[in-house]
């Protein structure tokens, strides 16, 4: 009889996770969504004729689940019209479309090509399956969606976020990013006057001009251990007057680079003890509202500048070496952490 029970209480558990996403998680709504019928899209094949490319949206549904497959074939990207076809240069898929408020991306999808979704001033939600093929997003492809919120690119494998991907999209807060990036591209994040937080991730190579300049509401980011921190022409999180903190994330032994932060508020930066040389070219501060916090010993000064920038302060931990022989340390203001 125990038995029996043992058995009916583990089916009854059983059917209960089957309603449920990994045992706790909400079985999203938008994954029982019928696909859009192929007939509302214009595609075209790839060379092999082996995938599908979606070139052009033709229906006006608020809601739009892209079809994993058309014709037997995987969709694996969205890509517009490209140049030289019916005499046009380029034409995103959703391009300045005012009617979509939600679209489903399917798991085969790989990339999502030129000003795909520009311009999409009603969307308000893209959904993700949580193991996706994604890869790629390209140049443009968010710009000017103004409606949209958030984005969870953590099930992807994105490695590339191109040139103004989301430049202007004034209501973006929250942003996720996989463990595959290694490349945000110039102005990828540009004006995105609503977004608060990043987290980088730890992949993140490169950054391009002006990638997060505009970010009016930004507070908080990390640096990650191999981001490089040179940038090449213009500094690339500028205009950012609402940053309150910058955390380098442990493991980086040093902060060697030029032009990437303007400061112009109040500012902390928690520079962990693996960092062992930092050279001031990489903070341009403006006045004395930036904190610079150490928690290590003091590391080599390097670069083309001998001090910093604005007036900073040093704070410092006690029981690191190499704080009272700091060669840097007439020039500035230095003080101890406090407990």
């Amino acid at each position: 009889m125990k038995r029996f029970f043992a058995v009916f209480l583990s089916a009854i558990l059983l059917l209960a996770c089957l309603s449920l996403n990994a045992c706790g998680e909400k079985h999203p709504e938008w994954m029982d969504w019928s696909e859009t019928p192929a007939e509302d899209f214009q595609y075209t094949l790839s060379d092999d004729g082996e995938e599908v490319y979606i070139q052009k949206y033709l229906g006006t549904d608020e809601r739009v689940v892209v079809p994993s497959h058309i014709d037997d074939l995987p969709v694996t990207s969205l890509k517009g019209v490209s140049e030289g076809e019916n005499g046009l240069i380029s034409e995103g898929v959703f391009e300045d479309n005012a009617t979509v408020k939600e679209v489903v991306l399917p798991a085969t999808l790989q990339s999502i090509g030129m000003s795909a979704l520009g311009g999409c001033t009603a969307l308000t939600t893209v959904y993700l399956p949580q193991e996706s093929a994604l890869e790629v997003i390209g140049d443009s492809a968010f710009w000017g969606c103004t409606s949209l919120k958030s984005l969870d690119l953590s099930s992807t494998s994105v490695w590339i976020i191109a040139s103004r991907a989301f430049i202007e999209c004034t209501a973006l807060q929250e942003i996720r990013f996989p463990e595959t990036l290694t490349e945000i591209r110039d102005r990828a994040f540009y004006q995105c006057t609503a977004l608060v937080e990043l987290q980088l991730p730890s992949s993140l190579k490169t950054m391009g001009t002006e990638a997060f300049s505009n970010c009016t509401s930004l507070q908080r980011v990390n640096i990650p251990v191999q981001l490089d921190l040179h940038a090449l022409d213009t500094i690339c999180f500028n205009e950012v007057p609402a940053l309150e903190q910058i955390t380098v994330d442990e493991g980086r032994e040093s902060l060697d680079g030029y032009a990437f932060f303007a400061l112009t508020g109040k500012t902390e930066i928690i520079i962990p003890a693996s960092v062992k040389k930092i050279s001031p070219d990489v903070f341009f501060i403006y006045g004395d509202n930036v904190s610079m916090k150490f928690l290590g010993d003091c590391p080599e000064l390097i670069g083309g500048s001998t001090e910093f920038t604005g007036h900073p302060t040093f704070c410092y931990d006690p029981a690191t070496k190499g704080w009272e022989d700091c060669p840097w340390k007439g020039d500035h203001t230095f003080k101890p952490i406090e407990e």
